[in-house]
């Protein structure tokens, strides 16, 4: 009995270790699951609020989705009138004799870019018909013609409206 009572406590203090990990790790899951619970309990609280507030961002979507298809409805009427001032202002133009000022800008030549020429011409306003130059410093003067051709126009652009 004796000899037994020794393995029986040799094999006890071999799994002791393992068990107070074991014990530590049962802990530890039963301290998560209660944790788990309390945010299972609060987030069956906070369910109802959410799927109510589903249907107001439903209409607030189908809202906003309106308004931007009306947008693009006003955009469109507002160019296709640009367009109509536009050839109306230059039939008066026309009948009273005014002479149109057209300015086609050209890009850098080889010479000019390899001497360190820059471009100095803003061209935001070109669909206006204006056009800036920069001054030396950070001033700009601007100019008004009846049209503007930039770089990126080709030669056919020219077709008055």
């Amino acid at each position: 009995m004796g000899k037994q009572s020794e393995q029986l406590r040799d094999l006890s203090s071999r799994y002791e270790p393992g068990r107070k990990i074991w014990v530590a790790a049962v802990k530890e899951l039963s301290h998560r699951i209660i944790v788990l619970k309390q945010d299972h309990s609060q987030l069956s609280l906070q369910a109802p609020q959410c799927t109510d507030t589903v249907p107001d961002l439903n209409n607030m979507v189908s809202a906003v989705q309106a308004l931007v298809a009306q947008c693009e409805d006003l955009k469109i009427k507002y160019y296709e009138e640009q367009a109509k001032r536009r050839k109306l202002h230059n039939q008066i133009e026309d009948a009273k004799g005014n002479i149109r000022v057209f300015c086609r800008y050209r890009l850098l030549s080889k010479t000019e870019a390899s001497v360190g020429c820059s471009i100095i011409v803003d061209f935001e306003a070109t669909g206006n018909g204006e056009l800036g130059v920069l001054n030396s410093g950070s001033t700009k003067k601007t100019f008004r013609f009846d049209r503007v051709f930039t770089p990126s126009d080709n030669q056919g652009s020219f077709v008055p409206d």
